[in-house]
């Protein structure tokens, strides 16, 4: 007997993602036997599009500068990933607590899916570098963060 596939009752789905902006370079001081994850500066910002705000636009920005212990690691990079959330749920949410909780859902989950296209687009570039494949590390995004990245259109 077929098993019957349905589709889950989510708050938003992902449209589309893409890069707006990639620099990366590999960093000629770097020595192998003194690598350590560098620091990387992640910042999200999300904005409702639209009147009814059925849609939602994230950025996801990644950068690592040059101002550390050179040798440490191999290669310097900034990226910034945006994304397009529809959210049909969203004009129906009538409490300030709901839209909240929303917000928050929408802010680790988005972020979340955004920072993996980013992991994945840096180490299919490091792979064919100078050293090996670099994979960005694990973060975490929390929901209390979720307001501070939320931008205002009003």
């Amino acid at each position: 007997m077929k098993k019957e596939h349905r589709k889950p009752d989510l708050p938003f789905a992902l449209l589309h993602n893409f890069i707006i902006f990639s620099m990366l370079k590999a960093n000629p001081e770097f020595s192998p036997e003194n690598f350590e994850v560098p620091d990387i500066d992640v910042k999200v910002s999300m904005l409702p599009v639209g009147d009814d705000k059925k849609k939602w636009h994230l950025y996801l920005s990644l950068d690592v500068r040059e101002g550390a212990d050179p040798k440490t690691y191999p290669y310097f990079f900034n990226m910034i990933m945006f994304g397009i959330f529809y959210a049909p749920v969203y004009p129906a949410i009538e409490s300030e607590e709901t839209r909240k909780e929303f917000h928050k859902i929408l802010y680790v989950n988005g972020s979340s899916i955004l920072y993996s296209a980013a992991r994945e687009h840096i180490r299919t570039f490091t792979a064919t570098g100078p050293y090996r494949p670099f994979i960005l590390p694990t973060t975490q995004f929390l929901p209390e963060d979720a307001e501070a990245a939320l931008q205002k259109t009003d």
